[in-house]
């Protein structure tokens, strides 16, 4: 209801109840009215003199399944550069669990061939089984996912300019996408 009395009723969670969407939801107009509250909150770490040193937005990768149920999304702390740890798990080939980060509670992924296994949510205890998937679907699922950082990352360069931003457009956009250390393939 408070989207909907703010303008941004056009905006749908990616599940009932969640506080994440998914970025090619909004609009240039949505980042040229959201970007500025984001710097009020956070001016001191989006200094137009320092723009690399800008932490990327709050959030992270969701992992759905093909009806669109949300088998994984972001926890606490966990930001857009979350892919980074994402990349790492599809590529992950040991037997023994690994962190993916997410935030905190986070999963652990182990392969078994020939299938990635994912955990629960764990924090302090041993990681659980929870599903599986084929390696080939998640690398296809974060590349497509890399794609729409990167078009994310456009819209915020745009809106950067629409607000008259007057630091390095280009490396804060990426940084606040999450991909400012990737390069698109």
């Amino acid at each position: 209801k408070m989207l909907n009395r703010t303008g941004f009723g056009h905006l749908t969670p990616i599940r009932s109840g969640s506080w994440h969407f998914r970025t090619s939801l909004f609009t240039e107009s949505d980042l040229t009215v959201i970007l500025p509250a984001i710097f009020d909150e956070y001016s001191e770490s989006i200094e137009a003199e320092e723009p690399d040193e800008s932490g990327a937005l709050y959030g992270g990768m969701a992992l759905c399944d093909e009806n669109g149920g949300v088998l994984i999304e972001p926890t606490c702390c966990a930001d857009l550069r979350n892919i980074n740890s994402w990349n790492e798990a599809a590529d992950y080939r040991k037997s023994t669990w690994q962190q993916v980060w997410i935030g905190h509670p986070w999963v652990s992924v182990k392969y078994e061939e020939p299938r990635l296994v994912f955990s629960d949510l764990h924090e302090h205890q041993d990681p659980v089984a929870r599903w599986s998937i084929c390696p080939e679907d998640l690398r296809f699922a974060i590349d497509q996912a890399e794609k729409e950082l990167f078009q994310f990352s456009d819209k915020i360069g745009n809106s950067l300019r629409n607000i008259e931003y007057d630091g390095d457009v280009n490396v804060l956009s990426k940084n606040l996408a999450g991909v400012g250390d990737l390069r698109i393939s």
